[in-house]
C-alpha cells in the first residue's frame, strides 16, 4: 500500500480500503495560525513500541525495522494522546518470526563496487576493516538487507 504523500497545507487523517480495491488517503486543510506537531510511533501487531517516537511538525517516514516487516500506518484515535499531539500516527509492522529470518550485510563502495564477500546471519554483520577503506554509513534497502558503506 502506498504511503500518503505530504501536501503543503493539507493535514492526513485517515487512509481507507475500497470494496473496488483503491486505496484513498483522506485530508483536511491545515490551519496557518497554528504549527502542528505529530509524533510518529513504530510499533508491533499488539501496540507494543519497537523504535523511539519522532515528534516534528510532519510524519516521518516508516522505513525498515530490523526483525520487522512493515504493515500500516494508522492514526491514533486514542483522545487522551491526541491532546498532546495534534496528530499521532502508528507505522505498525509484523515480527519476522527468528527461524525466518536471515540478514544480509554487503560491504561496497558508494558507488557499489563490492569489496568483500556479503555475510549472512541472524543480525547486521559487524564492520570490517578493509586496507586502503573506511567506513562511511549503514543503509537498510529491505527489512533483511543491509549496506555497509566504505570509502577512501
Amino acid at each position: 500500500m502506498l504511503q500518503p504523500a505530504l501536501i503543503n497545507g493539507y493535514i492526513y487523517f485517515l487512509t481507507e480500503k475500497l470494496s473496488n480495491g483503491d486505496t484513498v488517503h483522506y485530508y483536511k486543510r491545515q490551519e496557518h495560525n497554528h504549527k502542528r506537531e505529530i509524533q510518529t510511533r513504530w510499533v508491533d501487531l499488539d501496540g507494543r513500541a519497537i523504535k523511539d517516537p519522532v515528534n516534528s511538525d510532519a510524519m516521518a517516514v516508516a522505513g525498515y525495522v530490523t526483525g520487522y516487516k512493515f504493515v500500516r500506518t494508522e492514526e491514533v484515535k486514542d483522545n487522551q494522546v491526541k491532546g498532546i499531539y495534534d496528530i499521532v500516527y502508528n507505522h505498525v509492522y509484523e515480527k519476522i518470526p527468528e527461524a525466518d529470518l536471515t540478514i544480509t550485510t554487503k560491504f561496497i563502495t558508494e558507488d557499489g563496487t563490492i569489496l568483500s564477500d556479503s555475510l549472512t546471519g541472524k543480525k547486521i554483520a559487524d564492520k570490517q576493516d578493509i586496507a586502503g577503506y573506511e567506513f562511511v554509513r549503514t543503509s537498510s534497502p529491505s527489512e533483511t538487507e543491509f549496506n555497509i558503506y566504505i570509502g577512501r
